[in-house]
């Protein structure tokens, strides 16, 4: 099963230390250039996420949709729902 994630998801488990949770659901998590860089601000956060070889930061190929959305969420949640099926293939 292939998961796309926003940020909250992520630091909050990872708050919690309980971050394997998703891997243990999922297999792997997709998160989109957005939701890396709102993590990258994170401090010690960054390094735990950077370690974890099952999330993976998939490009969007058209932005179509994330442009539009972006004007009522925020870029991370604008990315991850405008994150294309295709892009995740492979």
């Amino acid at each position: 099963m292939i998961v796309i994630s926003d940020t909250s998801p992520i630091t909050n488990l990872l708050r919690i230390e309980r971050i394997n949770l998703l891997r243990d659901l999922f297999g792997s998590v997709a998160i989109p250039p957005a939701v890396s860089i709102e993590i990258s601000f994170l401090g010690d956060q960054r390094n735990a996420v950077a370690d974890l070889d099952w999330i993976r930061v998939v490009e969007i190929k058209d932005y179509t949709l994330t442009n539009h959305l972006v004007e009522i969420l925020d870029r991370g949640e604008a990315e991850a729902i405008g994150l294309p099926w295709k892009s995740l293939q492979n």
